[in-house]
């Protein structure tokens, strides 16, 4: 019983932790694209997108591929719009 606590208790830590940093994530690629930082913009929601491949959140896709639509790079642009 213990065990099973411990294991438990330890999976519900890193998801506590994975939502915090990918919350922290989130801002640092909010604020890039707020300050049309495209390239590092593009980069960070690309990572977020990655480690959470979740279409329901459809606004880091879009402004992964609103970034690199600004980039010019119209290949990761059509691939995140859709």
């Amino acid at each position: 019983m213990k065990k099973n606590f411990a294991t438990i208790s330890t999976i519900l830590m890193l998801c506590v932790y994975t939502a915090d940093a990918q919350t922290a994530l989130r801002a640092t690629a909010d604020s890039l694209f707020n300050v049309k930082d495209w390239k590092a913009a593009a980069t960070t929601f690309d990572a977020i997108n990655v480690s959470n491949p979740n279409p329901s959140v459809g606004i880091t896709f879009f402004r992964a591929a609103y970034a690199y639509q600004q980039l010019n790079d119209y290949a990761k642009s059509i691939v995140n719009y859709r």
